[in-house]
């Protein structure tokens, strides 16, 4: 008897098993367990915030805290920014090292007449 005969139906019905579970998960569905999955849907969420200048915001994360470093042109654009993160499935806790930049202001601050 050949030994593949009989492996063939537990190796199909495995295969099958697999496919079913990604199957579950759809197109911008969010692993929950999964750090990389975290890391994509905050990094969409960022991308798809209605601030100026949060594209230059980067993300990390690990074990569920994700971890936003870079800079900002608007100082409530932070706090936005964390609230949409907090949002996302499997976040367990924000840490923000994002700065205002501030270079918007500084240039409407420079003195009209030199001086």
């Amino acid at each position: 008897m050949n030994p593949w005969k009989s492996l063939l139906p537990a190796m199909l019905l495995g295969m099958l098993m697999a496919l079913s579970a990604c199957a579950m998960m759809g197109p911008g569905e969010v692993d929950p367990d999964d750090d990389r999955s975290i890391q994509r849907a905050v990094q969409s969420e960022i991308r798809n915030a209605p601030v100026r200048g949060a594209g230059t915001v980067r993300v990390a994360v690990e074990e569920g805290v994700v971890t936003l470093t870079g800079s900002v042109p608007e100082p409530q654009a932070i706090g936005d920014i964390v609230m949409r993160v907090e949002g996302v499935p499997g976040v367990r806790r924000v840490i923000t090292d994002v700065d205002f930049d501030g270079s918007d202001e500084r240039r409407d601050m420079e003195p009209v007449n030199g001086g």
